[in-house]
């Protein structure tokens, strides 16, 4: 990599050792703050989603709540 600072004020950076993906959500969580987003663009829309509707999603393939979204608001 080309460093336009002066060799006596670079830093050396340590070579990266590892890379920790978390795929099922065991150190984090996201679900609580995917929740929220989606409820908030559904109230935008005039329209809710609740606690139930989401827990019946959560974990299934295929399901798209931007076409349900859709449909409510165009239908």
């Amino acid at each position: 990599m080309l460093s336009l600072l002066p060799p006596s004020t670079r830093r050396r950076t340590p070579p990266v050792r590892a890379v920790l993906f978390d795929l099922d959500g065991t150190l984090w969580d996201p679900e609580p703050h995917v929740f929220r987003i989606y409820s908030e663009i559904f109230r935008e829309h005039g329209q809710e989603l609740t606690r139930r509707q989401w827990a019946g999603v959560l974990g299934t393939i295929g399901f798209d709540l931007w076409s349900v979204l859709e449909e409510r608001v165009s239908g």
